[in-house]
């Protein structure tokens, strides 16, 4: 019964730390759309604000290029 107790804790706190990373998400989003819309932002949220525009322009990349495999007549 206790080794039960136990494991119910535990996943309570798991759930906990996974619901409050989830919130931190939140508020890097809510920074992110503020800079994208002209706000001002730390010179770490911009490095961070730039490196993940980077990383969507090579997600886009990354979808043409799929897009020109899965639709070769497309040039």
């Amino acid at each position: 019964n206790d080794a039960l107790e136990t494991t119910k804790l535990k996943s309570r706190i798991s759930s906990e730390k996974k619901a409050i990373e989830l919130e931190f998400a939140k508020i890097g989003k809510i920074s992110y759309e503020k800079f994208k819309a002209g706000g001002e932002a730390e010179n770490v949220e911009k490095v961070i604000f730039e490196s993940v525009d980077k990383r969507y322009a090579t997600i886009a990349d990354t979808e043409k290029t799929l897009e020109l495999y899965n639709n070769p007549t497309i040039k």
